[in-house]
């Protein structure tokens, strides 16, 4: 079926045994079920290429009678789906139902749900346009469940919990959290650009480690609960102004330049890559936070504080050098440090030590004490 133009009203959209409905322009209206299902001798499909398509009720993909792989495709319009979409299989139906969106805006006030027991794969992929979900829930509930991102922008606009056990991995675009979400799950996220918007908020329960290869802007609220955020782009990453328990920079690229102070309470990890910071943008480590030690091709480049009475070696260093700078016998866990590796004459003869004459041309470690009276 091809539509070009007008309205057409319906309560039960139904596309399967590799049926296809065309939507170019005007309306689609259906009232109570839209459904994809086992596929004929090609996928059951509904492209849509412009127009807008308004599904009420459920929205789903049902595979019950064999391998097949509906699809619902965009390369235009609107689609709204004023309920949520469910993935459901039942043996011996199996295969993956999948949204492809390449151009458009998509709006889901629902939730995005493989059933439990379902024998097929939920699957979703953004190459371009928004998609929007807005419901309580995300699951993707098997290891062989995704949702990919190459362009656009997936928005989590509500309340919502992702529960992922697959794959969610976004190798180019942006996703936002734009209310009050939650990662859980043993599945693997991977994000590009990753934003938590102004009155937002983002707790993260679950994994251990999730990764962003893009810039990580969060002008809202961020929990890390005791996980930690990799950042491990091949081009040069921004952070801004996080609290974070665990962080592990793996950087390909440039590295990672902090916009705003952020703090770390677990681990600092450096494998790979630079963080620059300034002084109004500091890393701080917070007392009993560790450091993995960084190498010469990752440190800080730029000054560090940290906080507490343990020993530590401050992994700094500048213009590829990897020199540190450690202190120890400090008593009061208030006690702050901040340390920065020079390179070049850059502390006035004002500021000597008495017996000192000069400070190296070369280089040189500026270590500042601050709260206490506490010496190292």
């Amino acid at each position: 079926i091809g539509m070009t133009s007008g309205t057409l009203t319906t309560d039960r959209l139904i596309v399967e045994l590799g049926g296809a409905f065309n939507l170019s322009n005007g309306t689609v209206n259906a009232l109570s079920v839209t459904a994809l299902g086992d596929d004929g001798t090609q996928p059951s499909r509904f492209i849509q290429d412009g127009g807008t398509m308004n599904a009420n009720g459920e929205f789903g993909f049902d595979c019950e009678a064999g391998l097949s792989f509906p699809l619902y495709e965009m390369n235009g319009g609107t689609l709204n789906v004023n309920g949520d979409v469910i993935w459901f299989g039942a043996s011996p139906g199996s295969g993956r139902g999948r949204i492809i969106l390449n151009a458009g805006t998509a709006q889901v006030n629902g939730s995005l749900t493989n059933t439990a027991g379902s024998s097929m794969d939920m699957h979703v992929e953004v190459h371009g346009g928004t998609f929007t979900t807005n419901g309580p829930g995300i699951d993707l509930a098997h290891e062989t469940d995704s949702i990919l991102l190459s362009g656009g922008a997936f928005h989590f606009d509500g309340n919502t919990v992702i529960r992922n056990d697959g794959v969610f991995h976004a190798e180019g675009g942006d996703v936002y959290f734009d209310q009050a979400a939650e990662m859980r799950g043993v599945g693997t996220y991977r994000f590009n650009n990753l934003t938590i918007p102004v009155g937002a908020s983002l707790l993260h329960t679950d994994p251990a480690e999730i990764n962003v290869d893009g810039d990580w802007i969060n002008i809202g609220s961020f929990d890390p609960d005791v996980n930690t955020v990799a950042f491990s782009g091949a081009n040069q990453q921004t952070i801004s102004s996080t609290g974070f328990f665990g962080l592990h920079l793996n950087n390909s690229g440039n590295g990672a330049t902090l916009v705003g102070p952020s703090s770390v309470e677990g681990e600092l990890v450096l494998d790979n890559g630079i963080i620059h910071t300034q002084s109004n943008d500091l890393l701080t480590l917070f007392d009993n936070a560790t450091t993995s030690g960084g190498s010469a091709s990752s440190y800080v480049d730029g000054p560090m504080k940290k906080t507490g009475n343990e020993a530590f070696v401050f992994p700094v260093g500048k213009d590829g050098q990897w020199h540190r700078i450690g202190i120890s016998s400090i008593n009061d866990q208030d006690t702050e440090f901040t340390a920065e590796y020079l390179v070049g004459d850059h502390i006035a003869d004002d500021l000597l030590a008495p017996g000192v004459i000069a400070i190296s041309d070369i280089d040189s470690w500026r270590l500042d004490r601050a709260v206490t009276n506490d010496d190292p």
